[in-house]
């Protein structure tokens, strides 16, 4: 419902028990680990409002202390990071729906290194629903899957083996794919098959400057090269979506393009409180908000009652 999605006192998850049950993985998954890191990107999204089309990065600690650079190293690319803790795949197909749905990429980066000591079929499957799950909601995105790093840690070494064994199985499997591909960073970590110490930080476990430098130069020619394409598509192709709302200040009159003809004005305050809700006609609109108080507050387009743009204006 429109007027629930800046609900940021719970996550919306996923059950997936059968899969569970057919491939249990070696330790025990404690899915509430991480709702913390996930309601505050929830939070996040309330007051800042959600960009759709955009480059989604998402999955583990890697991406997650990517954070700080990532936009910096991906300039032009519109891109936006989602990862969260030490997750796995199952955490992460646990919170899809609160994580990546509300975001609708055109692309998605998805790199997940915690399921180094799962059985490689295990991994699989998993990675099999997930990319069920992104091409079921968005069937015109691009999702890539990122190799597993090496990592120097003395105890995820003993894994090396492991982890490449599952690299070369999802590979395998993504080249049978659709709008899936596979990026493979594991080899320039450890080039010859040796370890390269000087990509990792203190910690062993994660990348330094030079690692994510390195991960810059093979991950951005390639997203580039897709965002691109998906740029010279007509106008008319309903994946790019070509509604918006702007704000003038001297106006003070929102301006608005529906391309449907049952489309929806929605205007939330910063509380989540519905201030306008009325029906538009399909083109280009005026309303005027000379009457609401200074504050941020969040513009949504809905279409058959499902928010296809959401956009955030200060007044």
């Amino acid at each position: 419902r429109a007027d629930n999605i800046f609900d940021v006192t719970s996550v919306d998850s996923l059950d997936f028990q059968y899969l569970k049950d057919k491939y249990p993985f070696p330790n025990s998954i404690n899915f509430k680990q991480y709702e913390s890191d996930i309601l505050a990107y929830k939070r996040f999204d309330s007051i800042n409002g959600i960009k759709s089309n955009q480059i989604l990065f998402g999955g583990s600690s890697t991406i997650l202390y990517w954070n700080s650079r990532l936009e910096k190293d991906m300039y032009p690319l519109p891109v936006i990071n989602r990862g969260f803790g030490g997750s796995n795949l199952m955490q992460n197909i646990y919170y899809f729906n609160s994580l990546v749905k509300p975001h609708s990429p055109l692309i998605e980066v998805f790199y997940c290194a915690n399921d180094y000591n799962a059985n490689p079929n295990t991994v699989l499957e998993y990675f099999r629903y997930y990319e069920y799950l992104f091409h079921d909601n968005f069937p015109k995105s691009t999702l890539y899957y990122v190799s597993t790093n090496p990592s120097i840690n003395i105890y995820r070494k003993a894994f090396i083996n492991n982890i490449d064994s599952t690299n070369k199985l999802i590979k395998n499997y993504i080249k049978t794919r659709t709008n899936t591909f596979f990026i493979d960073t594991f080899h320039s970590l450890m080039p010859n098959g040796v370890f390269d110490l000087s990509y990792f930080g203190p910690d062993s476990l994660h990348l330094n400057d030079k690692g994510y430098d390195l991960m810059t130069a093979i991950i951005k020619p390639i997203i580039k090269e897709k965002y691109q394409s998906y740029s010279t598509l007509s106008e008319q192709d309903t994946s790019i979506n070509m509604q918006f709302v702007i704000y003038d200040r001297s106006t003070e009159s929102l301006t608005y393009k529906s391309t449907s003809g049952f489309s929806e004005l929605i205007i939330f305050d910063e509380l989540g409180r519905v201030r306008i809700r009325r029906k538009i006609l399909e083109g280009i609109g005026v309303i005027s908000l000379n009457n609401f108080n200074t504050g941020v507050y969040i513009a949504c387009l809905a279409v058959a009652g499902k928010v296809e743009l959401r956009q955030k204006i200060i007044i």
